[in-house]
This record gives structure tokens, C-alpha cells and sequence, in this order.
């Protein structure tokens, strides 16, 4: 008897420690007919505006991260095809090399610190990029232009991603 309790409050404790990772998020598809959906927290929320998609607060109306390329990126033996889209209001914007993957997901998803360089100026930012299912050399990239980010959450973000559109 004292097996099967000892057992059961395990389970339990197991459980509600899985539970809680998403408390306080909500499940949204991206606005990409590309890409799946994900967990964001329920302040945020995703807004399309002259076509490309922002991630706002909704409790400040504050833009926390921005789409900064979308579409096809791919290798063909040693020949790379980049035909992505960059977004205009972001030109100087320029990525320089991978930092850190905070991820290394293999839902289609990863968090990146990224380095960039802005107006002269060299700077870590961190970054979505989220892989469509159906195609996989189609994806989008969102850089997060705020240090005030909390790392846990865009990881979060990023295990919480279906590829598969519903």
C-alpha cells in the first residue's frame, strides 16, 4: 500500500511540475500560413502591420520583438540559395554570427542569442526562428530588441512550437 501512494504522489507531483511550465500562457498561431502555432504568455500577442508580424504586449501596446526575414533558406551540396525577405523598417539591422543556441530544438524551433551589428555598433539580441513542417526551407526569424527579455520565456516559447498547421 505505502508502494502505490508513494507511487502516486510522485505521478502527481510530476504532473502538476509539467502543468505549471505554461501557466500564464496562451496557445496562438502564428499569422504565417507557413507556420504553425505557440505558447506565448496571455499579455502578449502577435500583430501584423504592412504585412510583417511584431510581437506585442498587450497590457503596454510595446513592440517586444519584430520579424525580421521570412522565407526560403537552403543548401544544395555547396551551393547556398538565400531568397529570404527582409523587413524594411529593420535595414540596419545587420546579423553577424550565431552566439549561443539556447535550444538546439528539434521541433522545427530554436532560440538564439544572435549578434548583430546596428548603426556602427555590435549588439547580442535574442531570437525565434521558427521552420515550417511542410517545407523546411521556409522559416522566420523574430529578434527580441530589448534586454529586459527573460531568456526562460522565449526558450519556453520555442519547446511550445507545433510545426503542423491546424
Amino acid at each position: 500500500m505505502k508502494k502505490i501512494t508513494c507511487y502516486f504522489l510522485i505521478m502527481l507531483l510530476l504532473l502538476i511540475g509539467c502543468a505549471s511550465k505554461y501557466e500564464g500562457y496562451q496557445e496562438v498561431k502564428i499569422p504565417d500560413e507557413n507556420i504553425g502555432s505557440v505558447m506565448i504568455p496571455n499579455n502578449w500577442e502577435f500583430v501584423t502591420e504592412a504585412g510583417w508580424i511584431y510581437i506585442v504586449d498587450s497590457n503596454t501596446n510595446d513592440i517586444l520583438a519584430f520579424e525580421y526575414a521570412r522565407g526560403n533558406y537552403y543548401w544544395v551540396g555547396t551551393q547556398n540559395y538565400d531568397e529570404r525577405q527582409f523587413n524594411p523598417l529593420y535595414v540596419d539591422y545587420l546579423q553577424k554570427e550565431t552566439v549561443q543556441d539556447l535550444t538546439g530544438n528539434s521541433n522545427l524551433s530554436n532560440c538564439y542569442i544572435l549578434e548583430f551589428e546596428i548603426d556602427g555598433n555590435t549588439k547580442d539580441l535574442l531570437s525565434l526562428v521558427f521552420t515550417s513542417f511542410d517545407d523546411s526551407r521556409y522559416s522566420i526569424k523574430f529578434i527580441f530588441d530589448s534586454s529586459e527579455i527573460d531568456q526562460t520565456i522565449l526558450i519556453n516559447i520555442a519547446d511550445s512550437y507545433d510545426s503542423e498547421i491546424k
